[in-house]
């Protein structure tokens, strides 16, 4: 009957240590965490959200990513075309025609 009563008074003396441990936790987060950047970063995001913005801006701002986009096809069609000319490059030329025996023997148009 002891046993039990052991194992249960080791569990709440774990559930405290546990428990100890979880608001040495806590409070370590609290000290990292500022108080309020949260809120602040939030504010400062609505405002930035709010703020009305020109035409100019959002003009700019489309013709940054349009830049971007040509950009981007640009860049798809160069890598297509250098696959194109790689794969040229790696078909199967037909044979050289042989040379005859008797230009060989005779010295005719011999390239060398």
């Amino acid at each position: 009957m002891s046993e039990p009563d052991a194992t249960e008074e080791s569990r709440i003396i774990s559930i405290a240590d546990l428990s100890a441990k979880v608001d040495k936790l806590a409070e370590l987060v609290s000290r990292i965490i500022i108080p309020g950047s949260h809120a602040e970063a939030q504010q400062r995001t609505e405002e930035r959200l709010d703020r009305p913005s020109s035409i100019e801006e959002q003009v700019r701002a489309e013709l940054a990513r349009a830049k971007e986009q040509e950009a981007a096809e640009q860049a798809a069609a160069g890598k297509d075309q250098e696959l194109q000319s790689r794969l040229a490059k790696l078909e199967e030329t037909p044979p050289a025609q042989p040379v005859p025996r008797r230009t060989r023997l005779l010295g005719w148009g011999d390239p060398r």
